[in-house]
């Protein structure tokens, strides 16, 4: 079966694309390289929160580049979780990264130098509670919330951006941060096998140029979601997509043209597919998707919308503007036919090599 699409068009620029780091993996490597890291660092929090007399410490680490929060570690009060319970809020590493990113997006100042108090500490809490009376009442007169300082450290750092948040129920004066600075040769080192494993991480597990998941990542983690499929039974599907006439790209537009395009084409791919699946580069104008949770029908909606959204994109080069179209093959895993994660790729790689025999800017199935 197949299915064709038309032919619109749209004009923009190839940007890098954020990447979502797997923190888990992260936070063992880091133990591989150091077991004491995360003490260390929890040992400041804590040091730093008692000092403080503060309600709680968070210290928050962002790579600008992939423009990414990749490590959070704090010190709160006892009493704090089972107040945030009654809110709907988990208090672990996972739940204060979440809220930092939700925060940052309406509010980026939070990583430069500034303490938020009265208007503009309920103007977060607000937007991040959506007007949630009770909820905001909860954090500012249960809690005690009544002012966070955010105090950048390292700043000499270009790539990463280090915070420390100070959550207090008072204000926050000078004497606070002169308190901060004694932490710094501490912090430096630790904050520098954060960084140092952060690099290893990414060479290891990502493309440099379109910053997706490299070959060999993607495979492991459609492999770890088929053997999670043997188990809860839920549908899984992957498609293998290939650029088509990607040589004519490169050999009449030059190879940073082609490159621009496999940047982009990652970027549009990536931002139409859901955070939970996965993307990956497979090769050179290839890339693999899993469609996490989703039966062929659902993967072939959003594999429609993905491909127009390619063939829409309209890019510049010094020879002219030109566009770009994609083929796709789309299989739904099937435990019987597929008994591998080889087996499964080589399915779609089959339906993908029937769309580009059958004319190309295809998807077949």
């Amino acid at each position: 079966m197949a299915e064709i699409s038309g032919n619109g068009k749209g004009c923009g620029q190839a940007t890098p694309k954020m990447m979502t780091a797997d923190l888990g993996l992260f936070n063992q490597l880091l133990e591989m390289v150091d077991g004491d890291w995360s003490a260390s660092i929890q040992g400041i929090c804590r040091h730093i929160h008692n000092h403080f007399d503060a309600l709680g410490v968070s210290l928050t680490v962002y790579d600008r580049t992939y423009e990414e929060f990749i490590y959070l570690d704090y010190s709160i009060n006892p009493g704090l979780p089972d107040i945030a319970r009654t809110i709907g809020i988990t208090v672990n590493r996972d739940t204060a990264i979440e809220i930092v990113k939700k925060i940052h997006a309406a509010f980026p100042g939070i990583l430069e130098e500034k303490i938020f108090t009265g208007r503009e500490l309920l103007d977060i809490l607000d937007n991040y509670f959506g007007g949630d009376e009770t909820k905001i009442s909860t954090v500012t007169d249960r809690a005690g919330l009544k002012a966070v300082a955010s105090f950048p450290v390292i700043e000499t750092n270009r790539r990463y951006r280090c915070i420390f948040h100070i959550f207090t129920d008072r204000d926050v004066n000078d004497l606070d941060r002169a308190l901060l600075d004694r932490y710094m040769p501490q912090l430096d080192v630790a904050l520098e096998i954060v960084f140092l494993v952060r690099e290893l991480y990414i060479k290891a597990t990502h493309d440099g140029l379109t910053r997706l998941l490299n070959h060999k990542q993607g495979e492991m983690m459609i492999a770890s979601e088929i053997e999670r499929v043997k188990r809860n039974k839920m549908p899984l599907s992957v498609a293998m997509i290939d650029l088509d006439h990607f040589k004519s790209v490169n050999d009449t537009h030059g190879h940073r043209a082609g490159d621009e395009v496999l940047k982009k084409v990652a970027s549009i791919l990536s931002d139409g597919l859901r955070k939970c699946d996965i993307i990956s580069r497979f090769g050179g104008e290839e890339f693999l998707v899993g469609f996490i949770d989703t039966d062929l029908s659902g993967a072939l909606e959003v594999s429609r919308r993905l491909k127009e959204a390619v063939q829409l994109q309209e890019f510049c080069s010094g020879r002219g503007n030109f566009s770009v179209t994609i083929s796709m093959g789309v299989v739904e895993y099937n435990m019987a036919k597929h008994p591998t994660i080889d087996a499964v790729i080589c399915d779609a790689d089959n339906k993908l090599y029937a769309a580009k025999s059958g004319g190309r800017n295809r998807i077949e199935y």
